[in-house]
């Protein structure tokens, strides 16, 4: 044992292997800004076609035509009101059955096949007309929403032009009492007595005046603060008279957008043209 001691064992530790890099990350798709929904199903049927989600005992293979079922004739034809207002209750409120029409496919490339049909095709198809009579109709819907909207406004003023004179029958019916009174006691003879009843429906005269001039200030203070949107039948502030409302939604546009708006030069951004100082500033 002396001569031969024993050996010690060497115990080597592997290092673990370091993992292979990562792939990078694919990049990202830049679609057009619109409608978010309708590019990429777009892009899925392009990618996979037309028929993606039908089951495959049930793919026949054709290729989309603007005549099927499942398209919207009326984008075909030009407009279409269901899809110009997707997404917006207040808007499809005016339309009939919203939730059927936003099940159509709204597809440009279908366009240019009914566009190359003649004029006499398209009438027999029918679309263009559907249309026109969907249009007339929501010019009427919105015709009448512009008269209730004005209506609106109009009753507030005559609603204080009533409690003007129902403030000014009150005061009147003090200064009849007053007048009565001295007729009674010019009739007993009672002179001074009568002089300071007049005196006095005079003073309640003034007084009465006064009243209802800081009333009628009071009432009408926001008297011709507000209007009616010509296009939307929204009703807006008079002073945004620069600010186009959106003929869809009926907001108004933001500063800069209409001539006549400035920039601060303090760098707080633009200023409606009806402003003579910065809003910040």
């Amino acid at each position: 044992p002396a001569r031969f001691p024993r050996r010690r064992r060497l115990s080597i530790t592997r290092a673990n292997p370091s993992p292979p890099p990562s792939p990078p990350p694919p990049p990202l798709i830049q679609t057009p800004r619109g409608n978010m929904a309708t590019d990429f199903a777009s892009m899925l049927d392009e990618m996979m076609g037309p028929e993606r989600n039908v089951d495959l005992d049930k793919v026949t293979g054709k290729t989309r035509n603007f005549k099927d079922a499942n398209v919207d004739k009326l984008y075909i034809a030009g407009c279409s009101p269901y899809f110009l207002f997707r997404q917006q209750p207040k808007n499809e409120g005016y339309l009939r059955e919203p939730e059927k029409w936003a099940k159509l496919i709204c597809d440009d490339t279908l366009k240019p096949e009914y566009d190359a049909l003649s004029q006499d095709e398209k009438d027999n198809l029918g679309y263009e007309w559907e249309m026109y009579n969907l249009l007339e109709d929501l010019v009427a819907k919105c015709d009448l929403r512009i008269k209730r909207a004005a209506e609106k406004l109009g009753d507030n003023s005559v609603k204080i032009a009533d409690k003007i004179n129902e403030r000014k029958a009150g005061w009147q019916s003090r200064i009849d009492l007053k007048m009565r009174a001295s007729e009674a006691a010019g009739e007993a003879g009672e002179v001074d007595k009568c002089q300071e009843l007049v005196t006095a429906a005079a003073a309640l005269r003034v007084a009465m005046e006064d009243d209802l001039a800081e009333f009628k200030r009071d009432q009408s203070r926001f008297e011709g603060t507000q209007k009616v949107c010509p296009i939307s039948g929204a009703i807006i502030a008079t002073e945004a008279t620069n600010r186009h409302p959106d003929p869809l939604t009926g907001r108004l546009a933001d500063a800069g957008d209409a001539p006549g708006d400035w920039p601060c030069p303090m760098g707080c951004g633009n200023v409606f043209g009806s402003k003579s100082t910065c809003y910040k500033c």
